[in-house]
């Protein structure tokens, strides 16, 4: 930091202290007006950028604009452009502008101005701690409730979801299922038993009615029977006609087609010679 006239840099110790007194400030005393100021100021400036400051501020008080002439001179210009170090110019009161001004990172219109640029004010650091502080308070507050929600959810869950809960819930299954399978069997049986009982009551009635049924059923099969034994047959002229052990219908027959013969004492062995049909 290079400073000059001692009421300026009386401002600026005194706001520093005012906003922020953990730092510390390194003071080079140069000449600021003059024909020599401007090797003084650039040579300070170049002891300055190589110390690894945070920043350096370039200043002095008001004067006139001769005065104030060395902050306009080529090498201050270049030293100032030249430094790495963040740099403020705050030469002269607000109504001063210099080369310095342009040169520089920033421009403060006073050096007191310079210094409340470059620090922080500690009554705001607090305020802004202290609702950081409140801030994480409550996060901290909230991640805990959240993280307890969570924790009861996950319990109650495994709690449901459990190998004793499920098996729980098997047994109560099987509980259920044997009470239903009982129930259905009672019923089953009971309605067996009524059947069972239905068709005691009617047994021997469908017996006679199914006897009776049999008898007329083998009755009709026997007149069948008879009425194609041929041995049976007695009416002359009349015979069987049967062709590989079945009876069959003349009209099935066809030339040169073999078949028999039945009456009730006779079986014929013969062929069809020739066929014509009766109008």
């Amino acid at each position: 930091m290079t400073s000059a006239t001692g009421a300026a840099l009386q401002d600026m110790l005194r706001v520093a202290n005012s906003r922020y007194r953990l730092l510390e400030i390194d003071v080079y005393d140069v000449l600021v007006q003059g024909d020599d100021a401007k090797f003084a100021i650039s040579a300070a400036i170049d002891r300055a950028d190589i110390e690894g400051y945070d920043i350096i501020i370039v200043s002095r008080g008001g004067g006139s604009i001769e005065d104030l002439w060395a902050f306009n001179e080529e090498m201050v210009a270049e030293a100032i452009f030249r430094a790495t170090t963040p740099m403020i110019s705050a030469v002269g009161h607000e109504i001063d502008w210099l080369i310095s001004d342009f040169v520089s990172d920033v421009r403060a219109a006073t050096p007191s101005a310079a210094m409340e640029i470059a620090l922080p004010d500690t009554n705001e650091l607090y305020q802004t701690i202290d609702s950081l502080s409140s801030n994480l308070t409550h996060n901290i507050h909230q991640k805990i409730y959240n993280y307890s929600q969570e924790l009861e959810h996950l319990t109650k869950s495994y709690a449901q979801h459990s190998v004793e809960k499920k098996l729980l819930q098997k047994k109560e299954e099987i509980q259920a299922f044997k009470e239903n399978f009982s129930q259905t069997i009672l019923f089953k049986l009971q309605g067996f038993s009524r059947d069972l009982e239905s068709l005691r009551s009617r047994f021997p009635q469908a017996i006679d009615s199914r006897i009776n049924i049999a008898q007329n059923q083998l009755l009709n099969l026997k007149n069948v029977l008879e009425s194609n034994n041929p041995k049976l047959k007695t009416k002359k002229g009349f015979a069987q006609i049967s062709q590989n052990a079945q009876v069959i219908d003349i009209t099935s027959l066809n030339v040169d087609d073999t078949f028999e013969l039945q009456s009730n004492s006779v079986v014929v062995s013969a062929k069809v010679l020739k066929k014509e049909t009766i109008q």
